[in-house]
């Protein structure tokens, strides 16, 4: 993951109502000498589809988010994101997106 540009942003600048969901299945993106390990969401919001959401933070497993869902997605507690540039291989390219960088990973309602 290249860290070339960030913005932090309000969620309610983000999204036309606030709010940031994912999905419950992540993927776990293991330490390398430049970045440690991180997780990657698929979010969605209003205004805004099929986003990546990625944070540093710990992250229950998928079982247990499995168990907090709501329509298939779970509501992140959050009032800013920092808007990163992420890069990722598919297919063997190496591909660059927009990324939403989440600190204090924080699913709605959970204590």
């Amino acid at each position: 993951m290249a860290q070339l540009t960030s913005a932090k942003t309000p969620v309610k600048g983000f999204t036309k109502d606030g709010k940031i969901f994912v999905s419950p299945n992540y993927k776990t993106i293991p330490r390398t000498k430049e970045v440690p390990q991180h997780h990657v969401f698929v979010g969605m919001g209003a205004g805004q589809k099929n986003f990546l959401v990625v944070t540093y933070d710990d992250v229950p497993s998928q079982e247990v988010l499995a168990k907090s869902v709501v329509r298939g997605r779970l509501e992140l507690d959050i009032d800013f994101i920092t808007l990163i540039d992420f890069n990722y291989p598919e297919n063997g390219v190496t591909k660059n997106q927009a990324a939403a960088l989440v600190e204090g990973f924080k699913i709605k309602g959970d204590k």
